[in-house]
């Protein structure tokens, strides 16, 4: 089904919300789940190394000002059958992706570029966050639109590997469910 995006977001501030009392949760993964919320790119290729390719590092991020407006390129890439398209972010999430930079840097600073990951998180970090504070959200509200198993039951182990949020209408966002081949 299609969920108005107002109600994503509203799922999201209640989940982030949530998260606040729980010290355990680190700042490199509430970025990434931000992150996450509004690029809707794979999480493995942003968070996860291989012997093929690596995580998303500070060398993928260009930030520039350009008439008093920081920009954030971030650079595309193709591993096997998947692309990651080359986007340039202004305004808010420019910043926000300018603050995330930072601090990354500053974590590492005599680190080369190439080494330090964006986001100082992993893909079992953030998908064991989402099914905590998001899934039951998600669940609760939009359960008729979440995938059902064989028997016809609401496959509520799904994780954040298993959702993608695609733009359909500049208002709306569907939810397509990508289930484990």
């Amino acid at each position: 089904g299609t969920i108005p995006m107002a109600e994503i977001d509203k799922i999201y501030a209640q989940g982030f919300d949530a998260m606040k009392a729980d010290k355990t949760i680190s700042e490199a993964t509430k970025d990434f789940l931000l992150y996450h919320r509004y690029t809707i790119q794979r999480v493995d290729t942003i968070l996860t190394d291989t012997e093929d390719y690596k995580s998303l590092r500070l060398s993928d991020v260009t930030i520039f000002e350009e008439n008093g407006v920081t920009s954030v390129s971030v650079a595309g890439e193709t591993r096997g059958k998947k692309t990651r398209n080359p986007v340039t972010y202004k305004g808010a999430f420019a910043e926000f992706l300018k603050d995330v930079y930072d601090k990354a840097k500053s974590a590492s600073p005599k680190m080369p570029n190439a080494e330090i990951k964006l986001f100082n998180t992993s893909s079992t970090k953030a998908s064991a966050v989402f099914k905590k504070y998001m899934t039951p959200l998600f669940v609760d509200k939009f359960e008729s639109f979440l995938p059902v198993n064989k028997n016809g039951k609401v496959e509520t182990g799904f994780n954040i590997k298993d959702i993608a949020f695609t733009v359909a209408i500049p208002t709306f966002i569907t939810i397509l469910i990508l289930l484990p081949w």
